[in-house]
């Protein structure tokens, strides 16, 4: 009995010291309560401290950055690549790009094929100056050569440098005249039949029908002209080397060489001379002695070619357009003479239908000069009569 009553007293004492805390929060918690009901003026809100997200203890796993989609990835820059060679831009312009940077004012080869980069750096297109010289580029920037029509010209670009041609070039079998400009004038076919028409004894007032009429079938013709009717026709005279007709020396006063001394043949031949470069600004290379009258001694002083004729059409003598004309297109060969005198209106009607017919037979006509270079050409002391094949 004592041992159980022990036990009792044991097991009192320990449920006393578990309610003892429990009773003291339970007392303050209900002098709280009271006090608010009191509505008292000491009463103090219970203080709650902010709270920081490093305070609390994160829980979470961390997944690494291969295996989380919504991490942030710093921004990778690509390397932009160094333009180089020819690029077209926007508007369809070509620039030639070394390590990044347009070449400007200067020819590039590309591929074979040569352009050229002006002051911008955009290739040149079209006819185009380059220095002195003159190219030709097309649409693609490309130097092109050879034969061009532009514009409804044509012009020739030499395939040696590129440049282009002006003045008298022969070009495979043609002997060619360009302009200053580069523009094709006439052209000469050499494989072709040719004639020289010659005119004694001008300039007169009908050599300008004779230059209509040349000038209507795309010829000419060459004037052996009297030295000191010059003066009184240096316009026609002018008109005619302006066409691409020769002015050729048929002495100062028409006379008959071989009655003349060394002194005044050259006399004859110096003054004309003279008259003719007033006009022209040159002075010819081919003289006609009055008559065809030469001799050794003539042909050395005269110092240039003789040139007599292979098809005398009497025309001086007959003074009638239809005699010159038979005179002509009955007789005529590839390679001839053909003398005729430009004083009288008859030769000038005769004309009007000789060398239209000429041209429809497929005869180019031409000046002695350039029928003498197709055929072989000629000797300072030679006296020249046709240039027949």
């Amino acid at each position: 009995m004592g041992k159980i009553m022990q036990r009792l007293v044991i097991v009192l004492v320990l449920a006393l010291t578990l309610i003892s805390p429990l009773e003291t929060v339970s007392s303050a918690a209900s002098e709280t309560v009271r006090a608010a009901e009191a509505g008292g003026e000491n009463h103090t809100d219970p203080v709650i401290s902010d709270v920081k997200d490093s305070d609390c203890e994160n829980t979470d796993t961390a997944m690494p950055d291969n295996e989380n989609p919504g991490a942030d990835e710093p921004d990778t820059v690509e390397p932009q690549p160094v333009l180089q060679g020819l690029i077209r831009d926007e508007n369809g312009n070509l620039f030639y790009y070394k390590d990044g940077v347009k070449i400007k004012n200067t020819w590039k080869a590309v591929s074979g094929s040569k352009y050229y980069f002006g002051k911008s750096g955009k290739a040149y297109v079209g006819k185009r100056k380059v220095g002195k010289a003159t190219y030709y580029f097309s649409v693609n920037g490309k130097r092109k050569t050879g034969w061009r029509t532009i514009n409804g010209k044509k012009y020739y670009f030499s395939p040696k440098n590129g440049k282009m041609v002006t003045g008298k070039k022969t070009i495979s079998h043609y002997l060619c005249y360009f302009s200053e400009k580069g523009v094709l004038l006439r052209k000469i076919d050499k494989n072709k039949k040719m004639v020289a028409l010659t005119y004694d004894d001008g300039p007169s007032i009908y050599t300008p029908r004779i230059l209509k009429t040349l000038k209507e079938n795309n010829s000419v013709a060459t004037f052996f002209v009297v030295g000191n009717r010059v003066p009184m026709y240096s316009d026609t005279v002018k008109k005619a080397y302006d066409m691409g007709c020769e002015i050729g020396n048929h002495t100062y006063e028409h006379k008959s060489l071989p009655n003349l001394s060394e002194t005044e043949v050259k006399r004859q031949i110096s003054k004309t001379n003279k008259e003719v470069k007033k006009a022209i600004g040159e002075k010819p290379v081919i003289m006609r002695p009055t008559g065809g009258a030469t001799n050794t001694n003539i042909k050395k002083w005269v110092g240039m070619p003789s040139i007599i004729w292979s098809v005398d059409t009497l025309d001086w003598k007959t003074r009638n357009a239809d005699s010159t004309r038979r005179a002509v297109l009955n007789r005529v060969k590839d390679g001839d003479i053909v003398l005729m005198h430009d004083l009288y209106s008859a030769t000038a009607t005769a004309s009007e239908t000789i060398i239209p017919e000429l041209v429809r037979r497929g005869y180019q006509l031409v000046t002695v000069s350039e029928l003498a270079e197709c055929r072989g050409g000629m000797k300072e002391t030679g006296a020249y009569y046709s240039f027949r094949k």
